[in-house]
């Protein structure tokens, strides 16, 4: 049987660090097996422009394209560098010198 939560993971680190978003600092993705919902959660450096919800939604469309039976849930939270990304086990994805 397939580890839903590490596919998630393994997937998201695919689409976003080819993302020529740089803005985008982080990506946790979080695999809710009550409703069989992928939760990604895009943090941004600055501002979070009318675009930016396009191209990280562009980018889920690829992640849940992985899981036909799946449903999809994004949120996009501004975290400005230097605050710490919060602590969690679920990052798919940190922009290159994160902690």
């Amino acid at each position: 049987m397939i580890d839903l939560q590490k596919h998630l993971l393994y997937i998201t680190k695919i689409p976003v660090s080819d993302s020529t978003n740089n803005t985008i600092r982080g990506v946790s993705a979080y695999w809710r097996n009550e409703d069989h919902t992928a939760c990604l959660g895009f943090y941004f450096d600055g501002p979070i422009k009318d675009e930016d919800p396009e191209e990280a939604s562009s980018l889920s469309g690829e992640i849940i394209a992985q899981f036909s039976e799946g449903l999809l849930e994004e949120n996009y939270i501004r975290l400005d560098s230097p605050a710490p990304l919060p602590e969690t086990p679920f990052w798919g994805y940190k922009r290159l010198g994160e902690k």
